[in-house]
């Protein structure tokens, strides 16, 4: 495996953190500025996902232009065929568990909030309108995690077709 293989496993595994991030920041942001009152267009939120995804999908799409571009020309690893989904396998558990990470302790929050909020009287405490929405995201984003995590057979697929195409 050549240092430009092993730096487009790198370039890819971040293109799909990435995905993830800039999915989950600007949905994010978007129900926080129409929480606060804010007109906000759909547009914006549209345009900045448009360009995140574009982004991502040229980092997926071209990982070996980008490590030629970083990388000068150099030599091979003395590393097995194995290396490849190895690396691959970890990182995508990492962005399983960071995915996990972010979404258990805000579907914990939600649930006390939900029981808390049902044993106090209605003048009290009152729940967001969007908190299902907000409980729906993070079941997505705890199940993307879980995915990652556990077993991104799937995810491993693509990149291996998309690598030998």
């Amino acid at each position: 495996m050549t240092a430009h293989q092993t730096l487009a496993v790198c370039v890819r595994l971040f293109s799909i953190w990435c995905f993830y991030y800039f999915g989950t920041t600007i949905t994010g942001y978007y129900y926080y500025a129409v929480d606060k009152g804010q007109t906000l267009s759909i547009l914006v939120p549209a345009l900045a996902l448009g360009v995140a995804v574009s982004v991502c999908l040229l980092m997926w799409f071209f990982p070996f232009a980008l490590a030629k571009k970083i990388l000068p020309a150099g030599g091979e690893f003395n590393a097995g065929k194995g290396v490849f989904e190895d690396w691959f396998s970890v990182g995508c558990s990492l962005i399983g568990l960071y995915a996990c990470a972010k979404a258990i302790p805000a579907l914990v929050s939600h649930a006390l909030l939900a029981l808390f909020s049902q044993r106090l009287p209605a003048d009290y405490f009152e729940m967001n309108p969007d908190w299902r929405l907000t409980v729906a995201f993070n079941i997505f984003q705890l199940a993307f995690g879980l995915w990652l995590f556990f077993g991104g057979k799937g995810l491993k697929k693509l990149l291996l077709w998309a690598r030998y195409s």
